[in-house]
C-alpha cells in the first residue's frame, strides 16, 4: 500500500506494506461480501506561523483497509480488510471485502492503514523500524473483546535533512460509516487524517558544523517553567472518532517530543526535521517551548519559544517552525 502527503514545496512518498488478514476459521462469523466507497476529506489550513503545509492525502493504485465493528460497550467484534484497485492519485476510492460485523452493528468504524492479524489473538499495522532497529507498529494489539487499542509514536527516527519518509508509520486515517447502508451491502465513509506534524528547521552554530545530530527533544513547560503536558501516548479507545480522533488514556499526557536522527549537519549549519504525534491538548500564552539537541553525544541548550497567544496542533495538518541552537 501506498500513499502520498503532498507538502507545499516537497512530496514524500509514503508505502506501507499490507497482508490479508487470516483469522482461525473458529474465530470468523457468517460474513457477507459488501462494497466500501471512503472518501479523503478536506482539512482546514491551521499554522502557528504563516505557511502554506497541509496535509493533503489521495490513494494510490492498490490500498487496504480495515472495517472495525464495535458492539454498544465500544468493545471490538470484527476487524475485516478490504482493498481497492485503481487510477493513483483519486480522492475516492471503491474498497471490496467479506463484512462479519453482523446484520445490525452498534458502530463501524474504518481505520487506514489495515490492521493485520499476527496470528495469535492481535490486530496491528504494519511493523516500522524504530531507532533502535526494534519493530514497532503505530497501532497495535487490538483484540477482539477489547474496548481499546495501543498506539505508539515515540522512538521516531530520521535518517537524512529534509526527507519526511519517515512519517509513512504514523499516516493514520479514520472515520465512522454510515451502519445503515449495510442492509444494501455497502458502506460510505469520509476518512479524516490523525496525524499532525511539525516541521522544524534548525540553525546550528559553525562549531557544530559536521558533527552528527542523534537527537532533538521539545520540552513544554508553563510560563513558571514547571512541566506542561500537551499530548498523550499509550493506549487509545475507539470513541468518536472523527470528532475527538483515538482518545488518550493508559500513560496519560506527556511534556516531551523526541526525534531521534543521525544526520550530520550540513556546511548551511541548517536541519530540517519532521516531529509526528497525534493528540494535542491546548498551550495558552505564555507558555514555553523548550529545544535540546544532542550533538555528538553532548546537548546543547535550551533554545527557548514563549507562545505569545495560544497553541492548538490541529489534525491533518503540518506546521512550521524555526529554532536557533545555542553552542
Amino acid at each position: 500500500m501506498k500513499k502520498i502527503l503532498a507538502f507545499a514545496v516537497i512530496a514524500a512518498t509514503v508505502a506501507v506494506s499490507c497482508q490479508k488478514n487470516e483469522v482461525p476459521a473458529s474465530e470468523q462469523s457468517q460474513g457477507v461480501p459488501m462494497t466500501l466507497v471512503a472518501n479523503i476529506g478536506g482539512n482546514t489550513k491551521v499554522t502557528y506561523e504563516p505557511d502554506g503545509n497541509v496535509l493533503k492525502t489521495s490513494w494510490e493504485a492498490s490500498e487496504t483497509i480495515s472495517v472495525v465493528t464495535l458492539d454498544d460497550a465500544g468493545k471490538l467484534v470484527a476487524v475485516d480488510n478490504f482493498t481497492s484497485s485503481g487510477t493513483a492519485g483519486r480522492v475516492q476510492a471503491e474498497f471490496t471485502g467479506v463484512f462479519t460485523g453482523g446484520p445490525s452493528p452498534a458502530k463501524v468504524i474504518v481505520i487506514y492503514p489495515a490492521l493485520n492479524y499476527d496470528g495469535s489473538r492481535y490486530y496491528k499495522t504494519t511493523p516500522y523500524k524504530n531507532y533502535e532497529g526494534k519493530d514497532f507498529s503505530a497501532l497495535y494489539n487490538a483484540e477482539v473483546g477489547s474496548e481499546y487499542i495501543q498506539g505508539n509514536f515515540d522512538l521516531l527516527k530520521q535518517t537524512e535533512d529534509n526527507d519526511a519518509s519517515h512519517l509513512r508509520n504514523y499516516c493514520i486515517m479514520d472515520g465512522v460509516a454510515n451502519k445503515d447502508d449495510i442492509k444494501a451491502n455497502t458502506l460510505n465513509v469520509t476518512l479524516s487524517n490523525q496525524m499532525i506534524v511539525l516541521k522544524l528547521t534548525a540553525s546550528f552554530p559553525d562549531a557544530m558544523k559536521g558533527k552528527t545530530l542523534s537527537k532533538m527533544n521539545i520540552q513544554t513547560t508553563d510560563g513558571s517553567d514547571v512541566n506542561k503536558n500537551w499530548s498523550y501516548n499509550d493506549s487509545w479507545e475507539y470513541l468518536d472518532i472523527p470528532k475527538y480522533g483515538i482518545i488518550g488514556r493508559g500513560s496519560g499526557p506527556i511534556h516531551i517530543w523526541d526525534l531521534y536522527s543521525d544526520i550530520v549537519i550540513p556546511a548551511s549549519g541548517s536541519v530540517t526535521l519532521y516531529f509526528v504525534g497525534w493528540n494535542f491538548s491546548k498551550l495558552e500564552a505564555g507558555s514555553k517551548l523548550k529545544f535540546t539537541a544532542t550533538v555528538d553525544g553532548a546537548n546543547y541548550g535550551p533554545a527557548v519559544k514563549t507562545l505569545s497567544g495560544d497553541l492548538q496542533l490541529e489534525k491533518g495538518n503540518i506546521y512550521r517552525m524555526t529554532v536557533t541552537i545555542p553552542e
